[in-house]
């Protein structure tokens, strides 16, 4: 990761805390938002997840949810 992503020691372990989190997230945006949930991933480089869906009140929802889920 280091070599190929250009990450650092500490963007390494936080990209790593993400993968491991987003297959339980994506499963619950599934759930919660159906057919308007567009996918999420992680961009190359990033350490943060990136969630797709078809409108703006869905974007929201996931930023407010977001936000739960970084305060644990």
């Amino acid at each position: 990761m280091r070599r190929d992503l250009h990450l650092t020691d500490d963007q390494i372990a936080r990209r790593l805390t993400t993968e491991a989190a987003t297959p339980v997230i994506e499963k619950r945006l599934r759930a919660q938002l159906g057919k308007r949930f567009g996918g999420a991933w992680i961009p190359a480089g990033a350490t943060r997840r990136t969630v797709a869906v078809t409108s703006h009140a869905d974007a929201a929802e996931v930023r407010a949810d977001a936000q739960k889920w970084h305060r644990g």
